[in-house]
C-alpha cells in the first residue's frame, strides 16, 4: 500500500508549486520584459494629450548635404500641419553630419494617432544606412523649470544624451537625474535642460541640453556636480552612457 500513497502524496505536492507559480504571475511578480527594459508606464504619469517624439536619422556619409535639404523641407511641412501645430527642431550631429535628430513636441494629439509611426521619408530611402529610429516621452521631471535661457541669446549647441537605467535600479538613478538637472539648469550658458522619459520603456531617459557656447557645455561636463551624476548612476547603466553633440539646422 506505500507505492500508492507516495504517488498520491507527490501529485498533492506538485500541484500545490503548480498553483503557487500561477498566483506569483497573477500578482505580476515578473514585470520586467526578457530584453531587460520596463515596459508598462504607469497610466497615471503619462500625457495622453502631448506627445514628445525623437527620431534619429542616419544617412551614409556622401549624402548628408542631400538628407540636410529633405530634412529641411520635412521639418518645415511638419511645422505647417495645423492639427497638432507641433514645435519642431532640426539637429546635425557636430561629429558626424550624417546623423540628424527630430525633435517634435505637440501641444495635441489627434485621437488615435500613433506617435511611434515612424516618418514618410521616401526621398531618403536610397541613402539612409538604417530605417529612422522614432521613439515617444514624456517630460519627466520639473517641465516648467527646464527652459532658463535669457532671451536675446542664440543656442549653438545641442547634446542629446540617452541614459538607459537597469529596471531595478531605476528609483536610484531618476533620483540622481532629478539633482543633476537642477544643478545643469543653474549652470551658466544652459539654455534648457529638458529630461523626456520614453513611454515604452520607462527605464530609458533621453536628455536635451541646450547651450549658448561649447565652452560652457565643457565647463559644466567638468564639473563636480557632472561628475558626480556620472558617478552616481554608472554602476546603473544597462547600456553604454551615449552623449552626442548637434548643432540646429532650422
Amino acid at each position: 500500500m506505500r507505492t500508492p500513497l507516495l504517488i498520491v502524496f507527490a501529485v498533492a505536492t506538485l500541484w500545490s508549486f503548480a498553483a503557487a507559480a500561477t498566483a506569483d504571475v497573477s500578482a505580476g511578480a515578473n514585470p520586467v520584459s526578457a530584453d531587460h527594459s520596463e515596459r508598462r508606464p504607469d497610466p497615471a504619469n503619462v500625457r495622453t494629450d502631448h506627445a514628445d517624439v525623437l527620431t534619429f536619422i542616419e544617412t551614409r556619409a556622401d549624402a548628408a548635404e542631400h538628407g540636410n535639404a529633405v530634412l529641411r523641407r520635412y521639418a518645415s511641412a511638419l511645422r505647417r500641419d495645423g492639427r497638432s501645430q507641433p514645435s519642431v527642431e532640426l539637429l546635425q550631429e557636430v561629429a558626424r553630419p550624417e546623423r540628424f535628430v527630430l525633435i517634435e513636441s505637440s501641444e495635441t494629439v489627434e485621437p488615435g494617432s500613433d506617435t511611434r509611426r515612424s516618418p514618410n521619408l521616401e526621398e531618403l530611402s536610397d541613402v539612409l544606412t538604417a530605417p529612422p529610429d522614432r521613439r515617444s516621452h514624456r517630460e519627466f521631471g520639473d517641465s516648467a523649470a527646464a527652459n532658463v535661457a535669457a532671451p536675446g541669446k542664440r543656442a549653438t549647441l545641442y547634446v542629446i544624451t540617452h541614459v538607459d537605467i537597469g529596471p531595478p535600479d531605476r528609483p536610484r538613478g531618476e533620483a540622481a537625474l532629478r539633482r543633476w538637472a537642477v544643478e545643469a539648469r543653474q549652470s551658466p550658458g544652459i539654455r534648457s535642460f529638458r529630461i523626456w522619459q520614453q513611454t515604452d520603456r520607462v527605464n530609458h531617459f533621453n536628455i536635451i541640453a541646450v547651450w549658448n557656447a561649447r565652452e560652457s557645455f565643457d565647463a559644466f561636463a567638468a564639473s563636480p556636480a557632472a561628475r558626480e551624476f556620472r558617478q552616481a548612476v554608472g554602476s546603473l547603466l544597462g547600456s553604454l552612457y551615449d552623449e552626442r553633440l548637434y548643432k540646429l539646422v532650422e
